[in-house]
C-alpha cells in the first residue's frame, strides 16, 4: 500500500511495521484477571472475519495520487506472537473503487508500547473543548458513535426525525460541556408540525438521554417544515440555584444550527457558528464562539475563524481525530486543545421513582386503572422503557389494601 495511505492512517508516535499477511494470527489483548494456577494467558479472542465485521467503521477522505479518495477503516488494539505479544494498533483499510464498491480490506499495523496503547486517543463518544489563545474565541467539538446508536436503538425513528434529534443532541452537548458544577441542562424544540417535540437532557458529567415525538406523514427536510411554528425551551437546574433558569423563545432559523445561532446571538450576545452532521451511525458537531474581547485581539479574527470552520467536510467531522481536525481547519492559528471528556448514554431503570409516583396518585386512581386494564403500565418515553405492575405489585405499593378498605391490623 502506498505511503500516501499508510502514513495518514497511522499518525501516532509509533514505529510503522507495515503490511502483514492476511493469515497472520491477530488476537485481542486479554483484560486483567485474577491470579490463577498455571501459565498466565496473554491473549483472548482471535480476530477473524466475524469479529472484524463487528468492529465500528469510520469513513474519511485521504489524498491519494493527488486527489481525495474515500477510505473505510476498522481499527482495534491487538497482539501477535511473532513479535512476542507486544501491543500493536491494527487497522484494516478499504479503498472506494471506480465501480462504486469497496476493495478487499488491507491490513496495516503500527508498534506501540503498553502505555501508549492505553493513551491512544478516543475518536468518538467524546467532547473536546478548545481555545484560540490569540483571538479570544472558544470552541468545542463532539462526536458520538455507540452512544448515538444506543439512543436510537428500538425507537424506529424515520430519517428526518433521527437527523434533527442527532443535531439537537450534538448541540446540547456543545452547550452542556460548559457546566462546571453539578447541574442539568434540558433543551426542547416544540412545534405544531409533523415533529411536535425533540428533547435532550444532559448533566455536568455529559450523561445524556433524549427522545422525539412525531406523527406521519413527514413532509419536507428543513426545520420549519418538520417542526412548524414553535418554541425553543432551554432550562438549567443546579443545586446552587434557588429555582431553575428557563428561557423560551420562538423558533427562528431554517435548521437546528441556525436556531441556536440566532438564540445565542440574541440572548447572550455571543456570535456563534454550529456545524452539525448526523448519520444512522454517528452524530457530530463543531462550535466556534466569539467572546466579548475578540475584536480587541484581532478585528478580523472572528470572520476568519468562522469562514475556516465552514470549510469542514462531512467525512472529516465524522472521522478525523480532534487534533487533526483542528489542524486541518485552522493551520495558521494558535489553538489550545483540552483533554477529551467522555459522553455516556444514561437511562437507568428507576422502579422506586415510579412506585413513588403511583403512591402520590393514590390508591383510588391506581386501582381503577388496574381493574380497567388488568395491569398498570407506566411509559418512560424519554428512556423508551415500560414499567408494568400487576395486582400483587400494586398491593405491595399500597400495603395490600384496595381503595375503601381499611388496612389489615395484626
Amino acid at each position: 500500500m502506498p505511503s500516501t495511505v499508510t502514513l495518514p492512517l497511522l499518525e501516532q508516535p509509533v514505529r510503522i511495521i507495515g503490511q502483514v499477511r492476511r493469515d497472520t494470527a491477530l488476537l485481542l489483548p486479554r483484560e486483567a484477571e485474577q491470579k490463577r494456577r498455571g501459565r498466565t494467558r496473554k491473549c483472548a479472542l482471535r480476530i477473524d472475519a466475524a469479529p472484524l465485521e463487528a468492529l465500528p467503521v469510520q469513513e474519511m477522505e485521504l489524498m491519494v495520487h493527488g486527489k481525495a479518495q474515500p477510505v473505510r477503516l476498522r481499527s482495534v488494539p491487538t497482539v501477535t506472537r511473532f513479535i512476542k505479544e507486544v501491543p500493536v494498533r491494527t487497522v484494516w483499510s478499504a479503498m472506494h473503487l471506480p465501480d462504486h464498491t469497496w476493495s478487499r480490506p488491507c491490513l496495516i499495523r503500527a508498534l506501540v508500547s503498553k502505555r501508549q496503547l492505553r493513551e491512544l486517543p478516543m475518536t468518538s463518544d467524546c467532547l473536546w473543548c478548545f481555545l484560540f489563545d490569540d483571538l479570544d474565541i472558544s470552541g468545542a467539538f463532539v462526536r458520538l458513535g455507540p452512544v448515538w446508536r444506543k439512543m436510537l436503538d428500538g425507537r424506529g425513528y424515520p430519517a428526518p426525525v433521527a437527523r434533527l434529534l442527532g443535531e439537537l443532541t450534538a448541540t446540547t452537548l456543545l452547550l452542556g460541556g460548559k457546566l462546571k458544577q453539578p447541574g442539568r441542562l434540558t433543551v426542547q424544540l416544540r412545534g405544531n408540525g409533523p415533529i411536535s417535540l425533540l428533547v435532550i437532557d444532559c448533566d455536568e458529567q455529559l450523561h445524556i438521554r433524549g427522545m422525539a415525538r412525531f406523527s406521519a406523514p413527514l413532509a419536507g427536510e428543513s426545520a420549519p417544515e418538520l417542526l412548524g411554528d414553535g418554541q425553543l425551551l432551554l432550562s438549567l437546574d443546579m443545586p446552587s440555584m434557588r429555582e431553575p433558569y428557563q428561557s423560551i423563545v420562538p423558533l427562528a432559523g431554517t435548521s437546528v444550527a441556525e436556531i441556536f445561532e440566532h438564540y445565542l446571538g440574541q440572548s447572550d450576545q455571543l456570535p456563534s457558528r454550529f456545524l452539525l452532521v448526523t448519520t444512522p451511525d454517528a452524530a457530530a458537531g463543531l462550535l466556534v464562539q466569539r467572546m466579548p474581547g475578540a475584536d480587541a485581539c484581532d478585528a478580523d479574527g472572528w470572520a476568519r475563524i468562522e469562514a475556516l470552520a465552514a470549510t469542514v467536510r462531512t467525512a472529516e467531522i465524522l472521522s478525523l481525530p480532534a487534533d487533526q481536525l483542528l489542524l486541518r481547519l485552522f493551520p495558521d492559528e494558535a489553538v489550545r486543545l483540552f483533554a477529551a471528556r467522555t459522553v455516556a448514554y444514561n437511562c437507568p431503570e428507576d422502579w422506586q421513582k415510579v412506585r413513588s409516583m403511583l403512591r402520590a396518585l393514590g390508591p383510588a386512581e391506581v386501582y381503577a386503572a388496574l381493574h380497567e386494564q388488568g395491569e398498570v403500565v407506566i411509559r418512560d418515553e424519554i428512556c423508551n422503557r415500560e414499567y408494568r405492575f400487576d395486582e400483587a405489585a400494586v398491593d405491595e405499593i399500597f400495603g395490600g389494601s384496595s381503595p375503601g378498605e381499611p388496612p389489615t391490623i395484626h
